[in-house]
């Protein structure tokens, strides 16, 4: 299957076109214009597949087909136009003469122009945006008990608490540890004599 950019004119090969006498003796000199030419692409939204007729030619018109310079296996270069590529997904091409030739099919993936020049081109860079998460999804994990009563949102203020907010009390019987605003103690411990904690008073409200 061949990528193709959607919306943009291009030249492909096309073959090889093969005897209809035998299957197998390769033809260069075929009258292009007693072809038929047939472009077909997918509907993604449930409606029937589309048909496309494309007059084929020998001069420089549009869809003009030719026989490739010094090929022997009976290759053509056949020009799409932009109106003809003018959608997306997947494609097929038939080239039909039942008087001359075999039957000739390519199959095609029409791809946007950001996608195409990434992956064929290496010119651009895939659109990598993260969609946003829902608010109420992330309140609903975070107010989510993680352990006794507590929330992990108040797990993560009195964690918070701890590791850098402001202490007072050491070397007292009563040492306490404050948001990290400062504007009140989220910790507060009872300590014997060693330094053991005997009480823990939390508070992981806003």
């Amino acid at each position: 299957m061949q990528y193709l950019k959607t919306n943009t004119a291009v030249r492909i090969v096309v073959g090889p076109f093969l005897d209809i006498a035998d299957g197998l003796t390769p033809l260069t000199s075929i009258a292009v214009t007693s072809c038929t030419c047939e472009l077909f692409h997918d509907v993604d939204t449930g409606g029937a597949a589309i048909r496309a007729a494309l007059t084929l030619s020998d001069s420089g018109s549009d869809n003009d087909m030719v026989h490739i310079t010094d090929d022997v296996g009976g290759y053509y270069d056949l020009e799409l136009t932009a109106s003809n590529v003018n959608f997306l997904g997947r494609a097929r091409l038939s080239i039909t003469d039942v008087a001359t030739h075999i039957p000739v099919f390519h199959e095609f993936m029409v791809l946007p122009a950001m996608a195409y020049n990434t992956l064929v081109l290496g010119t651009d860079y895939m659109d990598s945006q993260v969609k946003a998460i829902d608010a109420a999804a992330t309140d609903s994990v975070i107010d989510e008990v993680v352990e006794g009563s507590l929330t992990l949102r108040q797990v993560l203020r009195l964690l918070l608490a701890a590791l850098a907010g402001k202490a007072s009390g050491g070397g007292t019987s009563e040492i306490t540890f404050q948001d990290y605003a400062d504007s009140k103690p989220r910790i507060t411990a009872i300590v014997d004599a060693s330094g053991n904690r005997t009480t823990v008073v939390l508070d992981g409200t806003d």
